[in-house]
């Protein structure tokens, strides 16, 4: 469960701190009915961006190393650009490293990257498995049909 930054009023204002729970894998549960909570630590947004950043990006290893659910770290991402910033530049860096992985392959002839690589990257040049059609300008295709009813005689 996350504690909502507007809502902590003890916090200092302009603070980018953050609550993350640990205990009920149940994070709506109302403390009313019977939610317990068995450890909170506070962690800021650079904490939990530096913890992305070292688990590559890997949410269930940033949780299991801040002591948190998946579910909490997936939650204050989805209200933070920073740190959905911060993920999408690892994974930028990851497909950066495979495609360089993959030119390496190529360079020693590997049959199997080679096809990869065009049917991914010469679809334009017909390197595809199955056939695209497509209307104009990759637009869908317009169908139009004409139907006449006829009175039998």
């Amino acid at each position: 469960m996350i504690a909502s930054e507007k809502n902590a009023s003890s916090w200092q204002k302009g603070k980018r701190d953050l609550l993350l729970w640990r205990g009920s894998t149940d994070h709506d549960a109302p403390i009313s009915r019977g939610f317990t909570l068995l450890k909170f630590k506070k962690h800021s947004i650079e904490d939990v961006a530096q913890a992305i950043e070292a688990k590559n990006g890997f949410l269930s290893l940033v949780a299991e190393s801040l002591g948190v659910s998946y579910q909490a770290v997936w939650e204050r991402i989805q209200k933070s650009t920073y740190l959905q910033e911060k993920i999408k530049t690892i994974n930028e860096r990851q497909l950066d490293f495979s495609e360089s992985q993959l030119m390496k392959k190529i360079k020693d002839c590997d049959l199997g990257a080679i096809c990869f690589h065009l049917k991914c990257k010469g679809k334009h040049r017909g390197y595809v498995e199955r056939q695209e059609v497509t209307g104009a300008d990759g637009k869908a295709i317009d169908i139009r049909m004409q139907i006449k009813m006829v009175k039998p005689s």
